[in-house]
């Protein structure tokens, strides 16, 4: 069955439809949304019920028939925006109607329904009917069937993550199934137990555990997976799987990981003898160290496993027993002097020299792998095993709790592997070195004996040399763009040729201050010249001056003076022996006359 939420409203307008005459129309209205009662869940439908009876201006019913009659919904009660309209045609029946709204025109999404809204008829286009009609809260369901965010947006139940569901949520999507994007300062998830962190993640991808954490094996090839093989923890470093477990705890300094360590190079040097060890196998106890050294002791310099012997008191009749070396308490390398059916009483090993190795300060031992061993009776292994340190000056291995390489070192990557090598201190890369050379320096670098550039350049950015002392072996400075040379405080420039030349290439050597410029020739011995000349020997040097030259004196014939300029001659004497024959002193004959005269008639 269906419920109803009803509400009632009349409005009132005059009808012109055909040979009519004019009718005061009542629709006595009922809106309503169907929900199916039997239902358990919150579905909501997607059309509005809507129900009405026209009647004429004098309560009579009008006329059975088909009307078309246009709905129409406001955001105002009188003027406002058109959200939504439709027109049905519609069966009068004794004056009732009923249809559903949006069966012609589905209401969409960009109805507002959070809003007050108002909805008018106009029946056979006869205009609007006045006053519209308010929506109450019935059509506000449906917005049940969806969430809104702050912008307006709408989002259904299978858009959200569901609180303790009692069945696993399903999604099936092309995209991750629960995508969130942090853009202010906190964190990406916080998850607690009983009021404490158990769960976080930071806007940056770091992550909290409350607890460990357990992992699978993986085949996966990505730098930096870590697995649990079954039998170790193993971390892909790009190339292969390295052990995570071998090393020892904190500060451990073991290069060992459980499988051959193969490749190094150790020059033979001691060969010492361990203390021997007592393995007991019986019916009840199995296996069990009785004697010698089952804790193992601390090598006192790098080296490697060499020999081992296994002795026992009676044939070994069923199963297996082998021996490993162990490093820090891991078992490395493969497995020697076998005691089974082969073997069944004495067994031994000898490998080669650097093939398993240790380092100084690592405590050194052997084990046994006991899986396939079945006890019988009582049965007693005795245990010698040697190995050799290192008389080389020269280690393979880093230390990396004491940054001890413990002899010439070598830091790299491999050959062909086009990898280069980071130097990283607190997080951040401070020298970053490319598989070709070029190195990068993310910080200040100091050279107490100075820097030698053998070829390629220095490049600077804007910062430049600072407190450089002296720079030496340069053959030429070129700036992009103008260069500034100065020396600082009230130190003196100074510019010092060995050839005793200064080349000046440009054309002009310009002051930029106001002020005189003076060339001070320095010399505390003697008179000094300043001499301006053509070096080449077939052409002179000219002197150009734009303004007054002044000087105490003027040494030379003058005849390199021409173009002077009488006027500009005001002071001084020249002898009469200078003069030549076409100038005669006042009242001297002259070209013919017998005197000079004034060129204002004074005389």
């Amino acid at each position: 069955m269906f419920s109803y939420k009803q509400r009632h409203a009349v409005w009132q307008k005059v009808l012109s439809q055909g040979f009519f005459l004019p009718l005061l129309i009542f629709a006595v209205v009922l809106v309503g949304f169907i929900t199916r009662t039997e239902q358990s869940s919150a579905a909501t439908a997607d059309t509005l019920n809507f129900q009405g009876r026209l009647l004429s201006s004098s309560g009579a019913l009008v006329s059975d028939g088909s009307y078309n009659i246009a709905f129409t919904i406001y955001d105002d009660p009188t003027v406002g925006t058109n959200q939504w309209t439709e027109t049905q045609s519609v069966t009068v029946q004794n004056g009732y109607f009923s249809v559903y709204l949006g069966s012609v025109n589905p209401f969409g999404s960009s109805v507002p329904w959070d809003q007050n809204l108002w909805m008018t008829m106009n029946v056979n286009g006869d205009g609007d009917m006045t006053p519209r009609f308010k929506l109450t809260a019935v059509p506000y369901a449906f917005r049940s069937g969806a969430l809104v965010d702050a912008s307006g947006n709408t989002k259904t139940a299978d858009e959200l993550a569901q609180l303790a569901p009692s069945t696993i949520q399903t999604v099936n999507a092309a995209v991750a199934a629960l995508r969130l994007n942090q853009a202010g300062t906190g964190a990406l998830l916080q998850l607690q137990g009983n009021g404490t962190d158990v769960f976080t993640i930071d806007k940056t991808g770091g992550t909290v555990l409350g607890a460990g954490v357990t992992v699978g094996n993986s085949t996966s090839t990505t730098a930096g997976t870590i697995r649990w093989s079954g039998s170790d923890l193993e971390v892909y470093d790009g190339s292969g799987w390295l052990s995570l477990t071998s090393g020892g705890s904190g500060g451990g300094s073991s290069n060992t990981s459980a499988s051959f360590v193969s490749g190094a190079i150790n020059v033979a040097g001691t060969t010492t003898a361990a203390a021997t060890g007592l393995l007991t196998a019986t019916n009840t106890t199995k296996i069990s160290w009785t004697a010698g050294s089952t804790t193992g002791f601390v090598a006192p310099a790098d080296g490697s496993f060499r020999s081992c012997t296994v002795v026992g008191n009676a044939n070994r009749t069923a199963g297996t027993l082998t021996l490993r070396w162990r490093v820090n308490g891991v078992s490395v390398g493969t497995g020697a002097c076998v005691i089974d059916a082969t073997n069944p009483r004495t067994s031994s090993t000898t490998i080669d020299t650097g093939v398993v190795t240790f380092l100084a300060g690592d405590t050194i031992t052997v084990a046994y792998d006991t899986a396939g061993l079945t006890p019988g009776g009582s049965t007693e292994y005795t245990t010698y095993w040697s190995v050799e340190y290192n008389s080389s000056a020269t280690s393979s291995y880093f230390q990396n709790g004491g940054n001890n390489f413990g002899g010439t070192a070598t830091l790299g990557t491999g050959a062909g592997t086009g990898d280069g090598l980071n130097i990283i201190t607190n997080g951040a890369t401070r020298l970053s070195i490319s598989s070709t050379g070029d190195s990068t320096f993310n910080g200040l670098l100091t050279a107490g004996n100075g820097i030698t550039i053998s070829s390629g350049g220095l490049d600077l950015n804007t910062t430049g040399i600072t407190n450089a002392g002296v720079i030496s072996g340069v053959t030429s400075i070129d700036g992009p763009g103008a260069l500034t040379i100065q020396s600082g405080g009230a130190g003196d420039l100074t510019l010092d040729s060995s050839s005793d030349v200064l080349v000046l290439s440009d054309s002009t050597l310009r002051r930029t201050a106001s002020g005189t410029t003076t060339l001070d020739l320095l010399d505390n011995t003697s008179d000094t010249t300043f001499s301006i000349q053509n070096s080449d020997g077939t052409y002179v040097a000219g002197l150009s001056v734009e303004g007054g030259i002044t000087a105490t004196s003027f040494t030379g014939d003058g005849s390199g003076l021409t173009d002077l300029n009488g006027n500009a001659i005001t002071t001084g004497t020249v002898d009469d022996a200078r003069l030549s024959t076409n100038v005669t002193l006042l009242g001297n004959s002259f070209n013919g006359a017998s005197q000079l005269v004034q060129l204002d008639g004074s005389g």
